[in-house]
């Protein structure tokens, strides 16, 4: 095993996984928090937003930070044939 490859395994495929599902389910999120009314309204003269603003924009990047680190975690264990095609 190269370095390149390596450094793919452990780092550019859960930065791309990671990347992609947040990317993906973060606007899926802010939708559903905005149809179930869900949002933070600016009242106050110090709040910077004009408009309703989703709370939970952050959720899939927790979400897929935690599970890029579980299927990597696996990975490494069994020493790389979970993901293996």
């Amino acid at each position: 095993m190269t370095n390149f490859d390596l450094v793919k395994k452990l780092i550019l495929f859960p930065l791309f996984f990671s990347f992609l599902f947040s990317f993906i389910t973060t606007p899926l999120v802010i939708f559903i928090y905005q149809k179930l009314g869900w949002v933070e309204k600016p009242h106050r003269p110090k709040d910077t937003h004009t408009y309703p603003v989703p709370r939970g924009g952050g959720i899939p990047i927790l979400i897929s930070l935690i599970f890029t680190s579980i299927i990597s975690f696996l990975k490494i264990n069994t020493g790389g044939e979970l993901l293996e095609a």
